[in-house]
């Protein structure tokens, strides 16, 4: 008897799992809401777990990591190469192909139309964010960063990085304001990084286009207008 209504126990588990999804899709915000509120009430045993999970599985993530770092730059050195066959995505061809452009919008166009959006709704939220994780603190990191990547202040691309550092430390607490993030130290020293490669990314590629087509490179905000 039990065999033989197993079929339709399982037609009536996958009916109401395909409601479930439904009702998810269209409630995204209220579902993202319960996650935030459950991990509110749960912080300190939610940290514990990931604290010790981690620790159990150190190594094993650590090669886990490795492994795949070490493919994905494969993947893409040989595609840069020349090896067209090589097994990346569409969107990560795309991306080689046109991240001067990709960087150039994120950075400057998208970051400062989201911070504008974000503060606009919640503004006191923002506010205390920013008292609680002023931008002077991050200071001395946004240096170091710039510098790790063999970059110095008498460099023209220094300035352009800093530059998008501080918009990346902004974006960040705007971010986390409207996500209601708990990580927001990560958070803006991941953004930060990212932002300072992005940065460098548009400056060599205006640099090298100007020098291709025999162009005079002028920023305004620099004291030697010619770079």
């Amino acid at each position: 008897m039990k065999t033989k209504d197993q079929p339709a126990m399982n037609a009536r588990k996958e009916r109401k799992q395909q409601v479930k999804r439904a009702w998810e899709n269209a409630h995204r915000e209220q579902v993202r809401m319960y996650g935030r509120a459950f991990y509110q009430r749960n912080k300190e045993r939610r940290k514990a777990y990931s604290r010790e999970y981690n620790r159990l599985h150190r190594e094993e993530r650590r090669e886990y990591s490795k492994m795949y770092y070490r493919r994905k730059r494969e993947e893409y050195n040989k595609y840069l190469n020349g090896n067209k066959s090589a097994a990346i995505t569409k969107s990560q061809k795309y991306f080689i192909e046109h991240k001067h452009e990709i960087y150039k919008y994120r950075i400057y166009d998208y970051t400062l139309h989201s911070i504008s959006q974000i503060r606009t709704d919640m503004p006191m939220r923002v506010e205390k964010l920013l008292r609680q994780y002023p931008f002077e603190t991050y200071e001395k990191a946004i240096r170091i960063s710039i510098c790790a990547h063999g970059i110095y202040p008498s460099q023209g691309v220094y300035d352009d990085c800093y530059e998008a550092a501080m918009l990346a430390y902004l974006y960040s607490i705007h971010r986390c304001a409207k996500m209601g993030y708990d990580h927001v130290v990560t958070y803006i020293r991941k953004m930060i990084n990212i932002y300072i490669v992005g940065a460098i990314v548009v400056y060599n590629d205006t640099k090298n286009f100007c020098e291709f087509n025999h162009f005079q490179e002028i920023r305004i905000d620099a004291q030697n207008s010619r770079i």
